[in-house]
């Protein structure tokens, strides 16, 4: 996610159908409680994101590598999917995402299997252009 500045990532099974969502924001609070550091309860991603960056000075970027290798994602991803078909308006999606207090929404096509992900970021850049 890092190699390509993204902080969250569908999950798919075998027939291209979002089955959970993972952010950093989840590899960040599993690694708090797989190595017990006790991270202060937040909800800012920006100060679990320093906490990562301090724990990879304390620990290593291979240590932390070395963790998370073998893990797999269904150990770490929420579950609950929240998801918006490729045609519905976009007011939809900011509506989706205020209810569920999410930052991403996975879209899906009329099959189900994944499209792509919409990011309050997207939003935004989307609402600026025009």
């Amino acid at each position: 996610m890092l190699h390509f500045n993204i902080s969250g990532l569908p999950v798919i099974d075998k027939d291209k159908k979002p089955i959970g969502i993972i952010s950093m924001t989840d590899i960040i609070k599993f690694l708090d409680e797989k190595l017990m550091i006790k991270l202060k309860a937040t909800t800012s991603t920006t100060f679990l994101f320093l906490e990562l960056i301090n724990l990879i000075k304390k620990r290593g970027a291979k240590d932390i590598k070395e963790i998370l290798r073998g893990i797999e994602a269904k150990n770490i991803m929420k579950k609950k999917v929240i998801k918006i078909n490729e045609n519905e308006e976009i007011e939809k999606a900011i509506e989706l995402m205020n209810k569920y207090d999410v930052s991403r929404i996975i879209v899906v096509d009329d099959e189900g299997k994944l499209s792509g992900i919409i990011t309050k970021t997207d939003i935004l850049k989307f609402l600026l252009k025009e």
